[in-house]
């Protein structure tokens, strides 16, 4: 029993071993994110995104950092003010939430003006 219990861990590492997604395979689902995205949005900005989406998903995975886990990986990009945080495990993305010191706040840092 305890062999058959081992036998399934050890391939179900292997598995999620086998399945680690690339940073070609990264690419391929930022370019089909940037499609989705211009979909949504109207003719126009389908049509940019048609032509220009592969150069922005190679942009964006050029501005990635992939953390290798050896059974998943997590890729983070910074582009402007935008981060993206990604784990990637058995050929599939998933988006994380930014950390705290990443996201944007609503508080101004310029001071108030003052009344006279």
């Amino acid at each position: 029993m305890k062999s058959t219990i081992f036998l399934v861990f050890v391939a179900f590492l292997g598995l999620l071993f086998v399945t680690n997604p690339t940073m070609d395979q990264y690419e391929q689902y930022v370019h089909q994110q940037l499609i989705i995205e211009a979909n949504t949005q109207g003719k126009v900005s389908q049509a940019f995104g048609t032509l220009f989406g592969g150069v922005a998903s190679h942009l964006v995975a050029n501005a990635t950092l992939r953390h290798d886990y050896i059974f998943m990986s997590i890729f983070e990009a910074e582009y402007g003010d935008n981060h993206l945080s990604v784990v990637g495990v058995l050929n599939n993305f998933i988006k994380i939430k930014p950390p705290a010191s990443h996201k944007s706040s609503s508080i101004s840092s310029k001071p108030l003006p003052m009344d006279n």
